[in-house]
């Protein structure tokens, strides 16, 4: 089975932990959480990860910045949100524009089925990820 690399950015100490846990029972290693956006850039630079899951609300200027940075490098995470927020058409249409895999947002509390899901499509597509870089 193919490794899955998650770094999850999210304010909220427990709602990161909570995510973390629920990332780790599905079998994705390592998952690295942070509560802040400019480590979360750190981490998707050192660790390669199929996929950025970003806690909302992180602020539309900051999570647009952290999507830019994102998108430079090679190859780039799909990205998620989790939370509820009013920019996430904004933030979609980023991704989008910036050529990011956009995976969805995730209610709040996740449920395990969606992360299951997601998790099954970063499996499913590793050539894309591979044609990419």
């Amino acid at each position: 089975m193919q490794a899955i690399r998650v770094v999850v950015v999210e304010r909220d100490d427990g709602v990161r932990a909570q995510l973390a846990a629920r990332l780790r029972e599905l079998g994705v290693a390592p998952v690295c959480a942070t509560a802040d956006l400019e480590d979360a850039l750190d981490l998707c630079a050192a660790q390669a990860p199929q996929l950025l899951l970003c806690g909302l609300p992180v602020g539309l200027p900051d999570c647009l910045g952290l999507l830019h940075g994102v998108a430079a490098l090679k190859p780039a995470p799909a990205v998620a949100f989790h939370g509820a927020d009013s920019d996430i058409d904004q933030l979609e249409t980023a991704c989008l524009n910036l050529g990011l895999r956009y995976l969805g947002l995730l209610a709040a509390p996740a449920s395990q089925a969606r992360l299951q899901r997601m998790v099954g499509q970063l499996r499913a597509f590793p050539a894309d990820r591979e044609a990419r870089s």
